[in-house]
């Protein structure tokens, strides 16, 4: 399965994948529409991009009463507008917030259909779309609640707080 992948280090919090992203999908440039996020510390030379993770198996999925979250062809999980009743259920199942209701209905990534925009925008490459950047194995472990888990997570954030804690 193809998903996205996000090298921190290279985020320089320029929000062209946002711009790109809100552009696509609600055809405005506002990155607040937009279906990732970027956590910018500027002062400190920080920038985190959050993405869907396109989990399998997707708790938001799991979590719709009238099944309106699906995968599609391309293995991204979508929302079915004109199923989605706006119950909030997928929202609140989501581990990483990626799933938002807007209006009376959920928006998500969806990997636009297989062809991700914001990797095309993305000139520093801290986005990537590639296979497998991540096994389904280490990815569950990552988000999963053990301890061991929370550890990996972690590992992969200490990066980033070592540059923070550099620039206080």
């Amino acid at each position: 399965m193809r998903r996205l992948h996000i090298d921190w280090e290279k985020c320089t919090g320029c929000q062209r994948c946002l711009l790109i992203c809100s552009a696509v999908k609600e055809e405005v440039f506002q990155p607040s529409r937009a279906r990732l996020h970027v956590l910018s510390a500027p002062r400190n030379g920080v920038s985190l991009p959050f993405i869907c993770y396109q989990c399998d198996p997707a708790p938001c999925v799991e979590a719709c009463p009238v099944e309106a979250l699906k995968r599609d062809e391309t293995g991204s999980v979508v929302v079915e507008h004109e199923l989605c009743v706006g119950c909030g259920a997928c929202e609140t199942a989501c581990p990483y917030g990626m799933v938002e209701l807007t209006g009376d209905k959920a928006i998500k990534c969806d990997l636009c259909g297989g062809d991700p925009q914001c990797v095309k925008v993305c000139e520093f490459r801290a986005l990537v779309f590639v296979e497998d950047a991540i096994s389904d194995e280490e990815f569950r472990d990552i988000r999963g609640t053990s301890e061991a888990a929370r550890s990996k997570r972690e590992e992969r954030f200490s990066s980033i707080v070592a540059k923070l804690k550099g620039f206080s």
